[in-house]
């Protein structure tokens, strides 16, 4: 008898706690470290599937100015 199951890891777990929060964009820089991160990112079928968008930006302070312009603009 096999029984299979869902891994789930940690950068899976943390992109649905964030789309539960209602977060639709994360800006960021790829890199090793955050491969898993983006790859879970990229599985939640972006925005329009109810998950989110990647942002790609050349760094992090251009992701942080990105960030705050959004959320000024938009209220979130």
């Amino acid at each position: 008898m096999w029984i299979l199951l869902r891994v789930v890891t940690v950068a899976q777990q943390l992109i649905d706690v964030l789309i539960q929060s209602g977060v639709r964009r994360v800006y960021g820089v790829v890199g090793d470290s955050l491969n898993p991160v983006v790859d879970a990112i990229r599985r939640s079928g972006g925005a329009d599937k109810d998950g989110i968008d990647w942002i790609y930006v050349r760094n992090e302070e251009a992701g942080a100015f990105a960030a705050s312009a959004e959320a000024q603009i938009t209220g979130g």
